[in-house]
């Protein structure tokens, strides 16, 4: 099982031009304090999201490839362990 510090609270964001994003919790939380309505992915991108009626339209494959990253390494600490 992983612990605490292993694991990533993440929220997927749909940006203007319908790409989902994953955002940090605490990214999330630092936005909505800031009131800034400006988002930063994983990848690094900052964006704004679109209406949350709008449905995404592809995701982020740089995000998708940090998550990747993120797994095969907590996995790899986790087995040595």
């Amino acid at each position: 099982m992983a612990t605490a510090a292993h694991r990533l609270s993440l929220c997927w964001v749909t940006d203007t031009t319908g790409t989902e994003h994953a955002v940090t919790g605490t990214d999330m939380a630092d936005t909505i304090a800031d009131r800034l309505g400006e988002y930063r992915g994983i990848c690094g991108i900052r964006f704004h999201p679109a209406s949350l009626a709008a449905c995404p339209t592809s995701r982020c494959q740089r995000c998708t490839n940090v998550l990747r990253i993120h797994r095969t390494e907590t996995l790899g600490r986790h087995c040595a362990a």
